[in-house]
């Protein structure tokens, strides 16, 4: 099995520049955050490949807000980025552990985890 198959997260952003990451409880992907970063492909709310990878990362110390968005490699944009992470802090992390979700603002848009919604659910 390939690392990727073993999580559930799909990660979608729709015409709003928003950023959903859908989280499936049934194969851990919370438990396996605190492990190590979660990985998926960036799809439209279509459904369509929009050729990046999405990684969610936990970042326990950050200080930072609940969750942040960088586009990787440094210096790019969201048009020119082969990846986008996502970070949580222990903060973020705890809200959607005891909330089911989280909705966080960046730059152009807002960033949504949710832990258990079904495929096809519509979260902003």
């Amino acid at each position: 099995m390939r690392e990727a198959e073993k999580f559930g997260m799909r990660v979608e952003r729709d015409s709003n520049r928003n950023y959903i990451l859908f989280l499936e409880p049934e194969k851990e992907d919370l438990c396996q955050l605190k492990q190590r970063p979660l990985e998926a492909r960036l799809t439209s709310a279509e459904g369509e490949d929009l050729g990046k990878k999405v990684s969610l990362a936990f970042a326990p110390d950050s200080g930072a807000p609940r969750a942040t968005l960088q586009y990787l490699p440094p210096g790019t944009d969201e048009a020119t980025a082969q990846e986008v992470r996502i970070s949580l802090n222990s903060e973020g992390l705890t809200q959607i552990e005891t909330e089911g979700d989280l909705i966080a603002r960046y730059e152009h848009g807002r960033i949504g985890v949710v832990n258990g919604l079904p495929r096809g659910t519509r979260f902003f």
